[in-house]
């Protein structure tokens, strides 16, 4: 039995780019879903981003979420729980992948800043699935077996943008 995606030279790690793709966005979804599901999560996330402010915040960061994250703090966790879920479907389904992976790079650096502080163990993570998105947005591996590939190999200026190929498979 073969594991090999598409007739490319990458074919092997391609199947394996696409099987984290696949992974990284069961985690974005889990993690959005478990904050949709509860509604203590929005009702309580002006608490854990003062809690997260209080540490070791770069003061041009700590002043952004003071002046306008706070004060809206109900809509950005609404944003921030349905983003997540966002990014998790998408990814999996492989679907606009580069602005997902975007989206993980960004959502993944504010953790990063805002809970580096509080743990190692948050640290890595964040920096981590960091790394693990730029991977994913510069791969054009792990759009291989994507609805991506479906859609937007025909066109040349689609198939730059989000496939980052240049020729067909």
């Amino acid at each position: 039995m073969s594991i090999s995606v598409g007739n490319a030279p990458d074919k092997y790690s391609s199947f394996w780019l696409s099987v984290i793709r696949i992974m990284m966005g069961a985690v974005w979804l889990h993690a959005g879903y478990e904050k949709v599901k509860s509604p203590d999560f929005v009702n309580g996330i002006e608490q854990t981003l003062n809690k997260m402010l209080s540490g070791d915040v770069p003061v041009w960061f700590s002043s952004l979420f003071h002046n306008y994250i706070l004060p809206n703090a109900h809509t950005a966790g609404t944003l921030l729980q349905w983003a997540e879920v966002t990014i998790g479907v998408l990814l999996i389904l492989g679907f606009l992948v580069n602005i997902a992976a975007i989206g993980s790079i960004k959502l993944n650096a504010m953790f990063f800043i805002l809970s580096g502080w509080m743990s190692a163990a948050g640290w890595t993570l964040n920096l981590l699935m960091i790394v693990i998105g730029v991977v994913l947005l510069f791969a054009s591996g792990s759009k291989a077996v994507s609805c991506d590939k479906y859609f937007f190999r025909r066109h040349k200026f689609f198939r730059v943008i989000f496939l980052n190929k240049k020729t067909l498979y």
